[in-house]
């Protein structure tokens, strides 16, 4: 299962929490982005309990990390 979360950031050290969401479990990758939300992640995983992990575990486990909006992959090679 693929989906792609936005990340809202509690910080201003962005580059230090770009690298740990980076380096977290299940992302495949992470850009920087204007807008509403700070940072675009695509996570997969092999189920659904797995992209709950990726971000209960992962993503929202990073102390700079203050809110994620998740949008699952419905159709996508």
């Amino acid at each position: 299962m693929q989906a792609y979360v936005l990340i809202n950031l509690s910080t201003t050290n962005v580059a230090d929490a770009l690298k740990k969401i980076r380096g977290a479990d299940g992302v495949k990758y992470a850009h920087l982005v204007t807008g509403l939300h700070d940072i675009v992640a695509f996570i997969e995983a092999d189920s659904l309990k797995g992209l709950r992990d990726v971000i209960v575990n992962g993503l929202l486990s990073i102390p700079d990390v203050s809110k994620t909006i998740t949008m699952i992959v419905v159709d996508g090679e």
